[in-house]
């Protein structure tokens, strides 16, 4: 972080990107950053930006380097008048030099009145600046439509402490769409243009079954009968198995009657939650062996 603080030349501009999601995902650094959050959640790079910080309840490294210039500006105006950084930073202002100008500009528009300025003010102000622009990107987006029922909190979800990585990836996968369901891969077809949604089926479903229906996350999770096994093992607690849109967007957080808490790490996420993340990491690893079944079997 104090090295970002070094390299970035922050200014007012920085804190209109804030309100920026794309600006903000185009910075190099936190371009690092975020490749580096995808890794820990185990999912792809493409995986949304959104999403990512979502999961993890993270911020842009570009608010913590504000804050920290901040107190850096306020800690060189306490310095000894004879050192050479206080030195520095009076030819700084006398001069009116971009790093001492913006800095300056970012005090004055976060001074109220005769009120002392504090940088966990501004802190907190582009925190939530960027957390309402997070869920309002959130809301707006057709491919994280799922995830917008279940996120309710800019906060680390707690299935991320589960200890085994396989299984908390799953549910990571699932949660905001970095699966390979027809919902998701449907959306950018066989060619440029992305079926419709309502084209977007589950091949068990359509091929066994005979039933046309879309392959949604929703679908996966209570409805088809493919993981049938699996969902009375893991899903115990759930009497309807096939639960409407508006329940089973609750499900996250209302988790509450799984009764099979078998091989549970009790130091890591509460039992709901690792049921939930293995029932995941089963019924993608049993839809990838029955989808290469059927295509040797078509071939």
């Amino acid at each position: 972080k104090q090295w970002y603080q070094r390299r970035v030349r922050v200014s007012n501009s920085d804190l209109e990107h804030v309100n920026n999601l794309q600006i903000i995902s185009r910075d190099i650094h936190e371009l690092f950053h975020l490749r580096f959050l995808k890794w820990i959640l185990g999912v792809h790079r493409k995986t949304s930006n959104v999403g990512t910080y979502g999961e993890l309840g993270r911020l842009p490294l570009i608010l913590d380097a504000l804050k920290l210039t901040c107190d850096y500006f306020d800690r060189c105006k306490t310095l000894p008048e004879n050192s050479l950084v206080k030195r520095a930073f009076l030819e700084q202002k006398r001069l009116d030099l971009s790093w001492y100008h913006n800095i300056n500009q970012i005090r004055s528009k976060f001074s109220h009145g005769t009120s002392k300025f504090n940088s966990i003010n501004v802190f907190q102000n582009q925190r939530t600046i960027f957390v309402n622009n997070l869920f309002s990107a959130l809301t707006q987006s057709s491919k994280l439509e799922y995830y917008s029922k279940v996120k309710k909190d800019f906060k680390i979800e707690e299935y991320l402490n589960c200890t085994i990585f396989k299984y908390r990836a799953a549910l990571t996968r699932l949660r905001i769409s970095a699966h390979t369901l027809e919902i998701e891969c449907g959306r950018y077809g066989s060619s440029s243009n992305s079926l419709p949604r309502d084209l977007r089926l589950c091949r068990y479903c359509k091929e066994v079954q005979n039933i046309e229906t879309v392959e949604s996350e929703e679908h996966a999770l209570f409805e088809c009968p493919l993981y049938s096994k699996f969902r009375s093992t893991y899903l115990l607690g759930y009497q309807n198995q096939t639960m409407n849109t508006t329940k089973s967007s609750d499900s996250f957080n209302t988790f509450d009657n799984i009764n099979n808490t078998n091989h549970y790490p009790s130091d890591s996420c509460s039992p709901k939650m690792f049921q939930l993340s293995k029932f995941c990491y089963k019924i993608f690893k049993y839809r990838k062996a029955f989808l290469d079944h059927l295509d040797d079997y078509n071939d």
